[in-house]
């Protein structure tokens, strides 16, 4: 690739992404946001709705996964609870105990098995949920220093378009001291001679016929 192909692509991919921005406005308030750059800032604000959305999701999962997880110690807790008792009068089994043992310790391999399930499924939401709120926490802070960075153009943006109106203003106040309103007394002092000179005009002719008569 040589460096025309190489500025063709950047510049292909600068129109692309500004095709890409223009065929999102849908009103004046939306070309108005791109001109201003605030359509980053509301891009940022869905983001962070998002995440906090997401967020409530996953607190939701982990909390039933908490249920769960607890759920399973209490369960495991009271089979060994029970296996216990039976071990400690083991000589004096009835059958009816036995098989009860038997059917206890089977239990307690199975709850052992669905208590560190949970732990597993409770232990990676856990980290999940950190690494969501984490998200949120980034894309807050993402948009507040590019709200902050809006903020900051549109406060210079009006320094600037006050400043810009005085110079009008000022120069506007010139142009009228120096331009317009010296023509417009030069116009009115020729009209005022005009119709001086005419009147005179009118006036001698008066007077020599009223001395011819």
């Amino acid at each position: 690739m040589n460096w025309r192909d190489g500025v063709r692509s950047v510049y292909g991919r600068l129109f692309s992404g500004l095709r890409d921005r223009l065929g999102t406005i849908q009103s004046p308030t939306d070309a108005l946001n791109m001109l201003t750059g605030y359509d980053v800032c509301e891009r940022l604000r869905q983001q962070v709705i998002t995440s906090d959305r997401e967020l409530e999701t996953l607190r939701g999962r982990l909390r039933d996964s908490r249920k769960l997880y607890y759920r399973s110690i209490t369960d495991r807790s009271t089979c060994q609870k029970e296996i216990n008792g039976l071990l400690q009068r083991k000589s004096t089994w009835t059958d009816a105990e036995l098989n009860r043992f038997t059917e206890l310790y089977r239990s307690e391999i199975r709850l052992e098995q669905d208590e560190q399930a949970a732990k597993a499924e409770n232990d990676y939401l856990e980290k999940v949920v950190d690494d969501a709120h984490q998200r949120l926490i980034n894309a807050m802070r993402e948009r507040y220093q590019e709200e902050q960075t809006w903020s900051d153009k549109i406060r210079r943006i009006s320094t600037f378009g006050t400043v810009g109106l005085m110079v009008i203003n000022f120069l506007l106040f010139l142009v009228l001291q120096t331009v317009i309103e010296p023509r417009k007394r030069r116009r009115f002092v020729r009209q005022f001679e005009e119709a001086l000179e005419r009147r005179l005009g009118e006036l001698r002719a008066d007077m020599l016929k009223g001395g011819g008569k």
